[in-house]
């Protein structure tokens, strides 16, 4: 009590309005002649006069033991801690309550606990609404799995800070809001309830956009076209400034080529709120600007329908894909692009060309239509294991590629493939090629080596056979060097005729002579040749002087040749009439030794009655009879007759 009263053991007695008090309370005089009055108690708050401690103060009857009223009882209770508590959270209610974010008391479970102005200003709730209600009712339909996330987070501890997304008004409008949403602990630490501080940021996201919108290509127009926002990127894009592009129908400014009619478009918008495609537009001082566009329909608050319209420049690209397109139209091959599925989506005329389907039949199609059945499986092992190392590789080096044509026939084939990433993911570009030609001239090369090693070896059998016979006829050594050389000359001169014609063709008997000659001087004169000449295509000049060559070694090693008294009789002949005009030509061996049919076909046999067969379009066979070899040729004139 001394605190409160300046008491000392002199004032027993003295009546206590008379003391010196530290409470600022002017009425207690009053307040106790009315306990006295009416027997009841009196409380009131008190305050010491600096306001630095506060009471409850409670007066009530004093009584004596023997039933008599002797006065007043003063009780005094400090309470200041609870009244300096209660202050703080005045203060905080009315700052909260002030605040221009909303802030929202709730269970773990999302029911709302506290709302404040702020909340209801920018929710549209007021507080009866929403306190007790599911805090749920603030989230979009498409987010409505947030709360059970955010609620298991929450109970770990876990803050959320500052982060924008989208809630529901009352009216079920979107308002975009920054949120924090922090765990609130009791005394022990453990998380009972939670709380959500708000920030509309509609109007700063609405900035941005402008801000953002300002720089992109895009502009706002009313349903009959008219322009009525212009950014500075349409400026930087067309060259008009806002303020010339204002007022006016958009397509009419810019001179818009539509890929199908506005009414068809407008239709679309109307009915899905959006429409994109390509627009080939013109800028202010006539160039051609081509734009990837996008519209999208939107209302105003007061229901006014508006489009905005954002454009993507696109003319280089179209530049560039122009020159693409062109490059892969003017490939002589095939062409074709494909996504990482196998589907075709671009081809070129060489591909028409090369497998017989026409554009609309390829594209939208699998690649695989295109691959003989038979390679079908392996061809889906092969695109994959490309997908997943998209690299330059020519496919199929050491394999045997083959396409397959609309008609069913497959040819082979040589492919080039080239990774492309767009914005439709990965493109695979094949470059195909047709190998037909280059395959039947690799066999032709092939076969002529073969026939080069052959006719080596035999030209030196050739030669070992003339200088035998040589040294047999020969009386001296300069006789036999003499004669050997002149003949191993004139086996030099075999091919020397073609080159004198500039490879024009020549002359079936000069083919045969030459061939022939060098047996004649070598002492066989057993030759004899019809009058009747033909002047020879190149082709069928060599392929009949290499069977002639090979007849005349086969007759020098075994047949008619090999003996002196030996005859071969070589005569052709042209019969038939206009398109059927066909020579035949005929080969027959005599006196030489008795022939058998050799076991195994040599390569002299394959090079006449394959080689010479497919090189003439005709037909050639040997005729391995007893008496001596007999070789039959017939081909259609045409084939081989040349012009001199």
């Amino acid at each position: 009590m001394t605190g409160l009263f300046h008491l000392r053991d002199s004032d027993r007695g003295r009546p206590v309005t008379e003391i010196v008090s530290r409470v600022a309370y002017s009425q207690l005089h009053h307040d106790a002649t009315r306990v006295l009055r009416d027997l009841s108690v009196v409380e009131r708050e008190v305050h010491t006069a600096d306001d630095a401690s506060s009471f409850l103060m409670r007066i009530r009857p004093y009584r004596r033991l023997d039933d008599v009223i002797d006065g007043v009882v003063l009780t005094f209770f400090d309470i200041t801690d609870r009244k300096r508590h209660e202050q703080d959270r005045a203060t905080l209610a009315a700052i909260v309550d002030s605040t221009q974010d909303a802030v929202i008391g709730h269970t773990l479970n999302g029911t709302i606990t506290s709302w404040n102005k702020a909340a209801e200003r920018i929710f549209g709730y007021t507080a009866a609404q929403a306190v007790g209600k599911a805090l749920a009712m603030l989230i979009p339909p498409d987010r409505a799995d947030e709360v059970p996330k955010i609620v298991k987070e929450l109970k770990r501890g876990k803050k959320f800070d500052n982060f924008d997304i989208e809630r529901i008004r009352q009216d079920r409008t979107r308002v975009a809001v920054s949120l924090t949403i922090s765990p609130v602990r009791d005394n022990d630490g453990n998380v009972v309830a939670a709380s959500t501080i708000g920030h509309d940021i509609t109007e700063q996201r609405q900035h941005r956009i402008a801000a953002a919108l300002d720089l992109t290509p895009a502009l706002i127009r009313d349903k009959s076209g008219r322009i009525e926002y212009w950014s500075q990127g349409m400026q930087a894009l067309y060259g008009y400034s806002a303020e010339q592009a204002r007022g006016h129908v958009f397509h009419k400014l810019l001179a818009t080529v539509f890929p199908r009619p506005l009414s068809e478009i407008e239709a679309e918008l109307e009915r899905t709120g959006k429409w994109s495609g390509k627009l080939v537009n013109r800028h202010r001082d006539g160039r051609v600007v081509i734009v990837a566009s996008n519209w999208l329909r939107y209302r105003e608050p007061d229901g006014t329908a508006r489009v905005i319209h954002i454009n993507a420049d696109i003319t280089e690209r179209e530049r560039v894909e122009e020159k693409f397109r062109a490059a892969v139209e003017a490939f002589p091959g095939g062409m074709i692009m494909a996504d990482a599925t196998g589907k075709i989506v671009l081809v070129n005329a060489g591909t028409e060309r090369l497998f017989g389907y026409s554009r609309n039949e390829l594209l939208g199609q699998s690649i695989d239509m295109l691959v003989p059945a038979a390679s079908r499986r392996h061809h889906e092992g092969y695109r994959n294991a490309f997908i997943k190392q998209p690299e330059a590789r020519m496919m199929g080096v050491g394999r045997d590629l083959r396409g397959v044509r609309k008609n069913g026939t497959e040819f082979p084939i040589e492919i080039g493939l080239n990774p492309i990433q767009s914005d439709e993911g990965l493109l695979v570009l094949s470059a195909i090629v047709d190998i037909t030609e280059r395959k039947h001239a690799d066999q032709q090369r092939q076969l002529l080596l073969q026939e080069l090693n052959h006719r080596v070896k035999n030209t030196l059998s050739t030669v070992q056979s003339i200088a035998l016979q040589t040294s047999k006829s020969a009386e001296t050594t300069e006789e036999f060097q003499q004669a050997f050389g002149l003949r191993l000359v004139a086996l030099a001169k075999t091919h020397d005729l073609l080159t004198q014609s500039d490879w024009k063709g020549a002359s079936l008997r000069e083919v045969a002579r030459q061939q022939l000659r060098l047996y004649e001087q070598a002492g066989a004169n057993a030759f004899t040749l019809p009058d009747v000449d033909v002047f020879l295509k190149p082709n069928a000049a060599l392929a009949l002087g290499m069977m002639f060559h090979e007849l005349a070694t086969n007759a020098a090693k075994y047949g008619a040749l090999s003996v002196p008294a030996g005859r071969i009789r070589l005569s052709w002949e042209v019969d038939g009439h206009g398109e059927r005009r066909r020579l035949q030509l005929l080969w027959v061996e005599s006196g030489g030794p008795p022939v058998e049919k050799p076991r195994r076909r040599g390569f002299g046999s394959t090079l006449i009655e394959r080689g010479l067969a497919h090189e003439l379009n005709g037909e050639a066979r040997l005729h391995f009879e007893p008496t001596g070899l007999r070789c039959t040729v017939v081909t259609s004139l045409a084939s081989v007759e040349g012009v001199p």
